[in-house]
């Protein structure tokens, strides 16, 4: 953990492992937290994995939220494509104010 997440509950939290994540994860109720200190990356800084220097580019920060099957069905909306149709799997970008 980063830091105490400031009394937060029920977060969602990576799982060190693809394409995994731990649900309902309230920081105050592990037993054994482990605490690290992180800060930035600056421009040279070593690549963890082949230690080439790092460069540092401004970029917009996004996220890509899931939304699947729910309102494409509920909305009946369909695709078609050369291998058949079906209800599209749906999902949308964000970058509020909150993000940053």
């Amino acid at each position: 953990m980063a830091d105490t997440a400031l009394g937060c509950q029920n977060m969602i939290a990576g799982a060190n492992e693809d394409d995994h994540h731990l649900r309902h994860v309230t920081p105050a109720k592990i037993s054994r937290p482990r605490f690290v200190d992180l800060r930035q990356v600056q421009a040279g800084d070593g690549c963890v994995t082949c230690g080439a220097a790092l460069e540092v580019t401004k970029t917009m920060r996004s996220s890509i939220f899931k939304l699947g099957y729910k309102y494409s069905e509920s909305w009946d909306c369909a695709c078609s494509t050369p291998r058949g149709g079906g209800h599209a799997i749906m999902g949308r970008t964000g970058s509020g104010s909150s993000a940053f």
